[in-house]
């Protein structure tokens, strides 16, 4: 589809990607990830969404921003600061080594499908509860 658009930047975690992301790494604390753009420059990045679709989209808002002049480097902490949405695979701290992930307000088999790939990028017991 991309051809039918020649000007037309990419960005994901495929290899021909415009704007890449890689090395995405999900704990306790967030979602880490490195970005490469076109110009071959590549910045890591932090933030406490959780999951791969959830970097899908700060790509898009990377590539934007970087293609209207704004160093990568500088994105670093707006993409920090980017909290999640109420019930939205939301990490919650309750205290006593236990990490909470609030999804309920999932209501849709893609997004259940999100919610389940990245409560298994954890390497600590899980427990579901619906």
């Amino acid at each position: 589809k991309a051809h039918e658009y020649p000007n037309a930047i990419l960005y994901g975690v495929k290899e021909g990607s415009h704007y890449r992301g890689s090395d995405i790494s999900v704990s306790d604390k967030g979602t880490e990830f490195t970005v490469t753009a076109p110009d071959g420059k590549s910045c890591r990045y932090t933030t406490k969404l959780l999951g791969e679709h959830n970097v899908q989209n700060l790509l898009g808002a990377i590539a934007y921003a970087n293609g209207t002049g704004i160093p990568l480097e500088k994105l670093v902490l707006p993409v920090k600061r980017i909290a999640a949405v109420p019930h939205r695979l939301q990490l919650l701290d309750k205290g006593g080594g236990v990490t909470y992930i609030d999804d309920a307000y999932n209501s849709n088999p893609s997004g259940c499908r999100a919610a389940l790939n990245v409560l298994g990028l954890f390497d600590a017991c899980r427990i579901l509860v619906t």
